[in-house]
């Protein structure tokens, strides 16, 4: 099979470590242990190629090979190896249902948590072909606390919800709109959340794209999230 046969682009696929789930152990109201199963997180590069995997077996073209020939003509079209995509969908099969609004919930419970607690406004993860862009906003009180606590947001978000390829952020300061910007993943990982005070000003910022801020003469274009 070529590698134009059917319709679904190729994929530049990140060769990550996978995660396992370890039971955790809890007591009862009987005082008796229970055990719990910390839920599995997919990662965004798992994700997106398994969500595009998805789609390929959509395409009449696959339809029409044996099931035996599908998986490798699948992994040749997206130039990945086999042994790649068939862990991956492995893995979409077994957590793939559900992950979204998991981890979309988990990132939100995250926030609620920290120093962000019952300031968080918005948030939500909306999935385009497999890619996860996850939408956060939140109030802000001072002009100096925008950039840290965006480096804050970033870094929870990509350490609860893996998922999210993209964090896109704004700040609310009453009904006005002062602070945009958008984050890899990837690079939000790359934020100490205990060096934040010391580095966000400096160093995270850099990480950031397209970033908007009023009180630095760069107000953003709108103020809708901000009623």
């Amino acid at each position: 099979m070529q590698r134009q046969a059917f319709n679904c682009r190729s994929l530049a696929v990140i060769v990550a470590a996978t995660a396992i789930a370890f039971p955790a152990v809890a007591d009862d109201d009987s005082g008796e242990q229970t055990t719990e199963t910390t839920p599995y997180k997919m990662k965004s590069e798992d994700y997106r190629l398994y969500r595009s995997y998805k789609s390929a077996l959509r395409d009449p073209r696959v339809q029409s090979m044996s099931e035996g020939r599908r998986l490798g003509a699948i992994a040749n079209n997206f130039g990945v190896e086999l042994q790649r995509l068939r862990e991956v969908v492995s893995l979409g099969e077994e957590h793939g249902e559900g992950q979204l609004e998991m981890q979309e919930a988990a990132a939100k419970e995250a926030l609620e948590e920290g120093r962000l607690a019952g300031r968080i406004r918005s948030i939500q993860f909306v999935e385009r072909r497999g890619i996860v862009v996850a939408y956060v906003g939140w109030r802000v009180t001072e002009a100096d606390a925008i950039v840290p606590e965006a480096s804050l947001l970033a870094w929870t978000v990509a350490e609860a919800a893996p998922i999210a390829q993209l964090i896109a952020t704004w700040a609310c300061m009453g009904r006005r709109k002062v602070f945009t910007a958008r984050i890899q993943t990837s690079s939000a990982s790359n934020i100490n959340p205990d060096r934040i005070d010391h580095f966000a000003e400096t160093r995270y910022i850099r990480l950031f794209e397209q970033v908007r801020n009023r009180f630095d003469g760069e107000p953003p274009e709108d103020d809708v999230g901000c009623p």
